[in-house]
């Protein structure tokens, strides 16, 4: 069994705040804030909450500008396998629409399997070009992208659109 005095050392002394801004644990004055004035305790607030807004504006730009980087990038890419595709088997074996088709189906599936990208929003256009010196294939892939939040001078969407051509290998 144990004593009162025992029992008394265990119990965590209460911390309280006196009104001049000292802590106070268990009887013994701590002057950690009573070197700020009274009017200086708010003004940190308010500072904060003038910065705040502007902190998370720049935050979510800087999310806005990676998004469109990301997919600019991701959309390149597409534009590329499908080029690269075209190049690597001119239709002079198939017919034209059947290069096309064939091309367009490599864009896509470089951006199938993409996070946030919906599919049927993709725009692929194959061009083959069968000039003198080089025979070339082109494609642009384009997608619609809309912004988190819509900013006072930018529009709510954007069209990304990435091009690739490259020179048809015989």
């Amino acid at each position: 069994m144990m004593n009162v005095a025992s029992a008394s050392t265990l119990v965590r002394p209460r911390r309280r705040r006196s009104p001049a801004g000292v802590l106070s644990i268990g009887g013994r004055a701590f002057p950690a804030f009573a070197s700020w004035p009274a009017h200086r305790r708010g003004a940190a607030m308010v500072e904060f909450a003038v910065v705040l807004p502007v902190l998370l504006l720049t935050l979510v730009g800087i999310v806005e500008f990676g998004r469109v980087g990301t997919l600019g990038i991701q959309i390149g890419q597409a534009a590329r396998a499908g080029a690269e595709y075209g190049a690597l088997h001119p239709p002079d074996s198939y017919t034209l629409s059947d290069w096309s088709r064939l091309c367009e189906q490599r864009a896509r599936e470089v951006l199938a399997n993409q996070p946030g990208i919906d599919t049927s929003l993709i725009q692929v256009q194959c061009t083959y070009t069968a000039a003198s010196p080089l025979a070339r294939s082109q494609v642009q892939v384009s997608y619609p992208f809309t912004l988190l939040i819509g900013w006072n001078l930018s529009p709510a969407s954007l069209t990304i659109q990435r091009t690739a051509v490259l020179p048809v290998v015989r």
